[in-house]
C-alpha cells in the first residue's frame, strides 16, 4: 500500500492548533524535538520540560484524496501555576 504523507515535512515544524499555519515547535514547546523514521512511520514527540500553559500540536495525514489530523495535547507545567493535569514527556503517533 500507500503510505499516508505527514505534514508538515520538516521535523522542526508542526501545525498551530488550528491545524491550519504551519509554526517552529521550539516556540510553542520549547526543547520539544520531534523524530520521524521512514515515510508512514512513527513519529516521536520528546518534552524535555513542559510548556508553561497547555498546547495543541497537530500533525496532518494525507493520502491520495484522503487526508485526517492528529491532534497532541500538551499538558501545561504543573510547577508555572498552571492547572494540574495528566503529563505526557513522549508522546508518539502512528
Amino acid at each position: 500500500g500507500n503510505a499516508a504523507a505527514l505534514q508538515p515535512q520538516q521535523a522542526t515544524k508542526i501545525f498551530d492548533q488550528t491545524c491550519q499555519q504551519e509554526v517552529e515547535l521550539e516556540t510553542v514547546t520549547p526543547g520539544a524535538t520531534c523524530q520521524r523514521a521512514a515515510a508512514g512511520g512513527m513519529v516521536a514527540l520528546t518534552f524535555p520540560r513542559l510548556p508553561t500553559q497547555t498546547q495543541k500540536l497537530c500533525f496532518v495525514c494525507t493520502r491520495g484524496a484522503e487526508s485526517c489530523k492528529v491532534i497532541i495535547d500538551v499538558a501545561a507545567d504543573p510547577a508555572s501555576g498552571a492547572a494540574v493535569g495528566i503529563t505526557a514527556r513522549t508522546a508518539s503517533a502512528l
